[in-house]
């Protein structure tokens, strides 16, 4: 009987986590019917679209942008994206991309995050960007381990140019 109980109140919680997170509307997701499930680990909510399609087909705004590789890929979104004279350029490891998510969050849409990879040569479109680009600064996101020193120079060089 203590179970149930502890389970009723957890579900009450619950109920009220998940309506107070999205509104205080009594339909806090309009056109959508959530259920919740208690999995002995805690609650998982899903909701299911039930509502009218739209009458017209949303129009398509996708675009792709590709390069031959990652480092070319994030050139050209670059490209895309920013012109010439930027405040700050951010480098991060184009392998392992960990510090680059962090680095596209604090950029707060400054400038570009550039991939390159650890060690060796600066790929030829990271470098080619970064002349285009002219930053006022650049930040290198992570360790030496994560961008080596001499993958630092090379950057700096090219920016430089």
């Amino acid at each position: 009987m203590k179970v149930k109980h502890k389970l009723a109140a957890i579900a009450a919680s619950a109920a009220l986590v998940f309506a107070g997170a999205t509104t205080a509307a009594a339909d806090p997701l309009p056109g959508y019917e959530c259920r919740s499930v208690f999995t002995g680990g805690g609650w998982i909510s899903f909701c299911t679209y039930v509502g009218e399609p739209p009458a017209e087909p949303v129009p398509s705004t996708i675009t792709r942008i590709a390069g031959v590789d990652r480092y070319a890929t994030s050139a050209l979104l670059s490209q895309e994206t920013f012109a010439p004279g930027v405040e700050v350029v951010y480098i991060a490891n184009g392998v392992t991309l960990v510090d680059a998510l962090g680095a596209g969050a604090a950029s707060q849409g400054r400038g570009p995050v550039l991939a390159v990879p650890r060690e060796g040569t600066l790929p030829a479109p990271i470098a080619a960007e970064l002349e285009r680009l002219d930053p006022a600064s650049i930040v290198i996101v992570g360790d030496p381990q994560s961008v080596s020193d001499a993958m630092a120079v090379q950057v700096e060089e090219a920016a430089a140019r």
